[in-house]
């Protein structure tokens, strides 16, 4: 029967109302048409929509409802409810109005109500407790993934991990048991940890045992245990940890049965690693101890080799002194033509022993690891310039041309050790003279700029081209002429001679400037040697300018002629001057250079410069000097000549009114300065204004051969000679005394100390190595006698001693210069040249300068009569100093003032003061050693005044040079 509801009529509405409204749940009273006559507030707040709303839709259900489905089938079960049941539960999800999908657990049942049916349901919403529900179920899946991570973790560990209670036994263990052959994993579960690893142990005294006893004691306070052992039962060298598990379970939550976890790790294998590593320290200990004991053999042996090497290098230095030294004088006497090609002969051998016995202490400190590279300043060209020169006489004597050339774009301030690299040049070029009977030997430097990083702006590569038409090498032997006394067979050595040493040792030093040599080279076509080498940036942000100096001159309207018959030459002077910015133009022969001439001067617009070589086949060019009488081209006109007859050459050219003439191979800065002297006397001469000065002022090279009998005659000295060798005594005195100095010689140190009782002397030359007391014992106590009478006696090494460090070690103990055994007159006269203008000024000079007459910066009067009247000496020696070594120097100083470095300073300082001391530069040689002393003071804070004042006075004396030394060199013809 259906439900009835008796008193439903009798209660109050209001109450009714109040019970609907406070309920937590949704109630909805519809009848059978879907129509609501109860929609709560909770029911509003769950769907969003109100009563009206519901009523308004014509089928509410099916506007709340996802599933089409769910929603037949929950309209399919409600109509077939009857009266006898009672509820209809249902879960189901909605849409709200916003858009919010709930779940809801439905209550519906059907109550009879003045006889009509009504559906009475009640809306909980499940969604929190749907959500909690999917949580809990992520929670617990987690936990068993963690869990199987956990066991599969502990499985794939090589050690026995077991988790114990607090009584020992075993809640968990890892399969590492079964591998052990302990038992299986399942079957372990309350299993002691103990009887678990010793079945079957009744030992009271088991280290197991006992370990375990008191590492139950420390879990007690929370502390772990740790032990090692060889375990007998285990069959294994065992590490055994207990920790304890800190664990705090929730309020509530009954406490795990975990209490401690044991690990048990086999250090078998480490055991035995541990004994094997002792064994190899003490077999190392052992090897170390022989190593230490070998390497003092080879320091011993080492230090023999060194002392073996300066004995060899004393011994035959010595009596090569004498050798050179008589031959010298020999030759300087009257002869036949045949003594005079013997002698010149003994001459040329004596030089070749010491080019071996320089290489062989070369290539002997290269392989003993005692050859250093310096890292100092130096301007790449002049570096080169010099080089060449050295070498361009001989390659001129054999009829070779030798020609060099830079790439404009490389820059010539550079860091490194130019002397090295200048040997390793030398070698080679020396090398193409030798195998190069006709042709021509060029020296081409690039820039390599693949090779270095774009991120390294301090440093750059360059690589050098040797190429000559000589002989050649075949490829068979082109591997061979690398190493130490090999060349390509054995003929060359008995036609062309050598040790085989030099290629060996320029490859050492091309490595030691990470850098590489090789060769090309076919048989019968000549050779290129290659080899890199880099070199630090003294300025990396300095660009190189095209010019050589900079000057106001435009100078491209000044068409530039060259006429020469090698085309490598033509092509290198043609490339140098239209770097400068001049129009260049080449002629192969001299009539095709004359033609030329012609052709530009019909055209009004005639040649302004003209390079001309001397040696030309066909027709030379003097023939063409004498067809040029009477064009105004010549004297525009530069003569390129060779070494071999420069100076008879020059004065021939000289009568025919040329601009100026030039030595080969051709030296830019040079050639530069002589266009530019010949421009501007050119510019005065159009003016119609006069002009002293000529380009003749300006040549690298001006010699007068002759004595000047009207100069001054220099001091007579007085000249202390310790040498015991009776040879060298004879010609050292030879020497000295056609100075018309007078001489004393001691035979050993003891006599120079006893001669310096009796007599005062000037200058001492002294030998190092001598009987009963050295050189340097002897200087020592002359300078502590020196202390008590404040007078300095100059003292000049005299030595056949030549390794590394001899000259640093002679002028610490005291000694004012260095001169290496054997030697000649010239190498002798410079010395004590160079100790005697740094001496106090003399008298006469003095009482001038006091009476106020202007002494010149540089007396060329003297400089001429101290080296013998050889003008071309001098003239080189002062353009080297004003071109090379001071410009090096002056970088030097400022770097070192700049960067506050007081070593440096004296170090740079010094080198000034005995360069300027050679030439008589008086002024410069003052101002560098009051920098040296400022150095040596650690004053550079005071420097820059000095500093500033050099500068002026190098600059005033390089004006001075200028416009004197031309003049000065033709008086003393």
């Amino acid at each position: 029967m259906p439900h009835t509801t008796p008193g439903l009529h009798e209660m109050d509405p209001r109450l009714f109302q109040i019970i609907l409204e406070s309920l937590h749940a949704g109630v909805t009273l519809s009848d059978r048409t879907g129509k609501f006559v109860v929609f709560n507030p909770m029911m509003e707040q769950i769907t969003g929509y109100t009563k009206a709303e519901a009523n308004a839709s014509a089928d509410f259900l099916a506007l709340l409802s996802l599933d089409p489905f769910e929603y037949q089938t929950a309209l399919k079960r409600l109509q077939e409810l009857d009266v006898s049941r009672q509820l209809h539960e249902i879960e189901t999800t909605i849409r709200a109005k916003d858009g919010t999908v709930k779940t809801l657990l439905v209550t519906t049942t059907i109550i009879q109500y003045h006889a009509q049916e009504w559906f009475l349901s009640v809306y909980h919403d499940a969604s929190e407790r749907k959500q909690a529900d999917k949580m809990l179920q992520e929670s617990l899946e987690q936990v068993e993934k963690a869990k199987q991570e956990w066991e599969a973790t502990a499985d794939s560990m090589v050690e026995l991990i077991c988790l114990v209670d607090r009584y020992s036994g075993v809640l968990r263990a890892n399969r590492t048991v079964e591998k052990w052959h302990l038992g299986k994993v399942a079957a372990l579960r309350g299993c002691k940890i103990h009887p678990l690893l010793h079945p079957e142990c009744r030992d009271l005294a088991c280290p197991l045992a006992q370990f375990l006893c008191g590492a139950w004691e420390n879990l007690q306070h929370n502390s772990p245990s740790t032990a090692e052992f060889t375990d007998p039962l285990l069959q294994r060298d065992i590490n055994i940890q207990v920790r304890p598990l800190f664990l705090r379970p929730a309020s509530g939550v009954k406490p795990p049965d975990s209490f401690a976890v044991i690990t048990v790790r086999d250090i078998t294998e480490r055991k035995r690693l541990e004994e094997h590593l002792r064994e190899v320290n003490k077999a190392l200990e052992a090897a170390h101890e022989e190593t230490q004991r070998k390497a003092k053999e080879a320091e011993l042996a080492n230090e023999a080799k060194s002392a073996f090497l300066a004995a060899m290098s004393h011994d035959i230095r010595t009596p090569m002194n004498g050798i050179i030294g008589i031959t010298e004088l020999v030759l300087e006497t009257e002869l036949t033509q045949e003594q005079r090609d013997y002698l010149n002969v003994i001459q040329s051998s004596s030089q070749s022993l010491l080019k071996l016995l320089n290489d062989i202490l070369d290539f002997s400190k290269i392989e003993a690891g005692q050859l250093f590279l310096e890292q100092s300043p130096f301007h790449l060209e002049s570096s080169i310039a010099s080089i060449a020169n050295m070498l361009a006489s001989h390659a001129h004597q054999k009829g070779i041309e030798l020609l060099w050339e830079i790439d404009p774009a490389i820059p010539l301030n550079l860091l490194g050790d130019p002397l090295r690299l200048q040997e390793i040049i030398t070698n080679l070029i020396g090398n193409a003279i030798k195998f190069t009977s006709q042709g021509e030997i060029v020296l081409s430097i690039s820039h390599n700029h693949l090779a270095i990083p774009a991120s390294d702006s301090k440093t750059i590569e360059l690589h050098f081209q040797i190429r000559d038409t000589g002989i050649g090498i075949s490829e068979e032997t082109q591997l061979k002429i690398f190493e130490a006394f090999q060349q390509a067979d054995h003929s060359i050595t008995q036609k062309y001679g050598g040790t085989g040493l030099g290629l060996t040792i320029a490859e050492k030093l091309v490595k030691l400037m990470h850098g590489k040599l090789w060769v090309e080279s076919q048989s019968g076509r000549g050779s290129v040697f290659h080899f890199t080498a880099r070199f630090g940036l003294q300025n990396p942000a300095e660009c190189r300018s095209p010019l050589p100096r900079q000057i106001d001159m435009n100078l491209e309207s000044t068409p530039v002629l060259i006429i020469d018959d090698n085309l490598s030459s033509r092509e290198i002077l043609m490339k140098m001057i239209d770097s400068w910015g001049m129009p260049a133009t080449g002629a192969g022969s001299g009539a095709d250079g004359l033609q030329q001439i012609a052709r530009a001067n019909s055209q009004g617009m005639p040649y302004q410069i003209v390079l001309l070589d001397a040696r030309m086949p066909d027709m030379d060019g003097f023939e063409i000097l004498s067809r040029l009488q009477g064009d105004p081209v010549l004297k525009r006109t530069i003569f390129m000549l060779t070494s071999e007859a420069f100076w008879k050459e020059k004065n021939q050219s000289q009568s025919y009114g040329i601009g100026a003439c030039i030595l080969k191979p051709i030296n830019p800065s040079l050639l530069f300065d002589l266009i530019i002297s010949i421009l501007d006397k050119f510019t005065i001469e159009c003016r119609g204004e006069s002009s002293e000065q000529n380009a003749w002022e300006h040549e690298e090279y001006a010699k007068n051969p002759d004595f000047d009998e009207n100069r001054e005659k220099f001091p007579a000295l007085h000249i202390l000679l310790a040498e015991d060798n009776e040879v060298n005594q004879m010609v050292v005195e030879k020497w000295l005394r056609r100075r018309g100095w007078t001489i004393t010689i001691a035979q050993n140190g003891q006599e120079v100390l006893d001669a310096l009782e009796g007599e005062t002397f000037d200058l001492i030359l002294m030998d190092i190595q001598m009987p009963k007391m050295d050189g340097m014992i002897t200087t020592k106590i002359i300078r502590e006698r020196e202390e008590q009478t404040c007078r300095h006696i100059p003292i000049i090494a005299f030595t056949a001693h030549a390794m590394e460090g001899d000259r640093e070690r002679f002028l610490k103990a005291g000694m004012d210069a260095y001169v290496a055994k054997p030697l000649n007159s010239k190498q002798l006269y410079a010395a004590i040249d160079a100790c005697l203008i740094s001496q106090k000024p003399e008298p006469a000079k003095e009482e001038n300068r006091m009476a106020g007459s202007q002494e010149p910066l540089l007396d060329f009067e003297a400089l001429l009569h101290s080296f013998d009247n050889d003008g071309e000496f001098v003239q080189e020696l002062v353009t080297i100093y004003l071109k090379q070594s001071s410009p090096e120097i002056l970088q030097y100083i400022q770097e070192a003032i700049e960067q506050q470095n007081s070593e440096l300073l004296e170090k740079a300082a010094h080198r000034l003061k005995g360069a300027s001391a050679v030439i008589g530069a008086k002024d410069i040689y003052s101002t560098a050693s009051q920098l040296e002393e400022m150095g040596r003071l650690q004053q550079i804070t005071d420097s820059y005044p000095q500093w500033q004042l050099l500068i002026q006075q190098m600059e005033a004396l390089e004006k001075f040079v200028e416009q004197h030394i031309g003049h000065s060199l033709s008086l003393s013809s």
